[in-house]
């Protein structure tokens, strides 16, 4: 299972436990998004409609990091 694993099973575990997330682990969430989701904007370069889309959803999901609790 994820939880016995030794790179992703402590995140997991303090997820369930208090429902928190270290902020160096939110920092480089953010950090993957953002960088995941330029690259495919420069991808799509001269299709402004996907470029939108991509930044809009970019935007909700780094809202959605943001409001997670640190511990």
């Amino acid at each position: 299972m994820l939880l016995d694993n030794k790179i992703f099973g402590p995140p997991l575990a303090r997820w369930e436990n208090s429902h928190t997330v270290q902020s160096h682990v939110k920092h480089k969430a953010m950090i993957l998004i953002v960088a995941t989701f330029g690259i495919s904007i420069v991808i799509f370069s001269g299709k402004i409609e996907l470029q939108a889309m991509l930044g809009i959803l970019c935007l909700l999901l780094l809202f959605f990091i943001l409001r997670l609790k640190e511990s």
